[in-house]
């Protein structure tokens, strides 16, 4: 049988991107946003990594690249290009076609980062498996990629001004490597388990750890101890370490709960959840349309336009799929 929990905790995080998405004003300035961009990707990467079968590595690389461009690589090219021709046609990018078309694949627009670093994941875990890496080593590999990623990220290029090196901040705009440790452990809960720190794995597992990790993230954003505004290294491994200890406890209390299929049941976020590819890949078109045809300032008009647009968007999917799969 088909896990619904599964469906329906991808639904619940994919709405909280929506209001994410929706939601304007800076992180330092909006706490739902804050909130929401502390947690929602990490987990949503890490049902991705419980997702990824075993299986996917025994398979032939022809048939697993077939399977990923079928299922998500052409999808994902048509938004690319739908989305960079509505933004030349409303004036958000103003270079050339030629030079257009190899930016917004390299480096897409906003939300389409996803897929590119949810492919480059598979390849990973598929390299580990063909060479038969010993998965605590590759645990740890990963476990120092994704920290060296967030301390940059949240660094805001200050401590090192990425923009000097362009390939790291290519790598991290488009494959955002501070996930990978989450969809890796997704991946080795299901998979592996025997392999993940049990010590570390059942402490992180009781619930208060994400009480008392909630209650640090949420007073990160209404204090900040002088000391740490003048020194950014401080700051920033403090921030990283609030991040990765918010997920991790997350990730431990969540995960065996959504494999053990307890969620309460929810038709909603369980279409949401089985629709996500198409739902992820288009909404951001309905605040674009309320951005540059109502208003780009966060006015009641905005969030109207945005929301009656994002829902008209959703009868759409809706009424595809019932095509689909009448």
């Amino acid at each position: 049988m088909r896990n619904q929990s599964i469906d329906t905790s991808k639904g619940f995080l994919l709405l909280l991107v929506i209001v994410g998405h929706i939601l304007q004003g800076s992180f330092t300035e909006s706490l739902p946003r804050y909130l929401i961009y502390g947690f929602h990707m990490p987990m949503f990467m890490a049902i991705s990594g419980f997702l990824f079968s075993a299986n996917y590595f025994k398979i032939t690389t022809h048939t697993w690249i077939k399977k990923t461009t079928s299922r998500a690589l052409l999808p994902w090219v048509l938004a690319v290009i739908i989305f960079t021709v509505y933004l030349k046609f409303v004036g958000y990018y103003q270079q050339s076609s030629p030079q257009l078309i190899i930016e917004s694949l390299t480096k897409p627009f906003y939300h389409l980062w996803f897929i590119p670093a949810w492919i480059a994941y598979q390849a990973a875990i598929r390299w580990m498996e063909k060479h038969q890496f010993n998965i605590r080593q590759f645990l740890l590999a990963s476990c120092l990629i994704s920290t060296a990623a967030a301390w940059l990220q949240i660094s805001g290029q200050v401590l090192i001004p990425t923009q000097e090196i362009p390939i790291i901040g290519e790598i991290l705009y488009s494959l955002r490597p501070q996930f990978f440790l989450f969809f890796v452990l997704g991946y080795v809960v299901k998979n592996h388990p025997n392999s993940l720190p049990h010590v570390l794995s059942k402490t992180l597992q009781h619930p208060i750890h994400s009480i008392i990790a909630l209650g640090i993230f949420t007073t990160q954003f209404f204090y900040t101890n002088p000391l740490i505004n003048n020194a950014e290294l401080i700051k920033t491994s403090i921030n990283v370490l609030v991040f990765f200890y918010l997920n991790l406890s997350f990730l431990a209390y969540g995960i065996p709960i959504i494999a053990a299929n307890k969620l309460p049941k929810s038709p909603l976020l369980h279409w949401i959840g089985n629709q996500s590819l198409l739902i992820y890949l288009w909404h951001p078109m309905a605040i674009l349309f309320a951005r540059y045809t109502i208003s780009y300032k966060p006015t009641p008009e905005f969030y109207f336009s945005s929301i009656t647009s994002t829902i008209t968007i959703l009868v759409i999917i809706y009424f595809y799929d019932r095509y689909r799969n009448p």
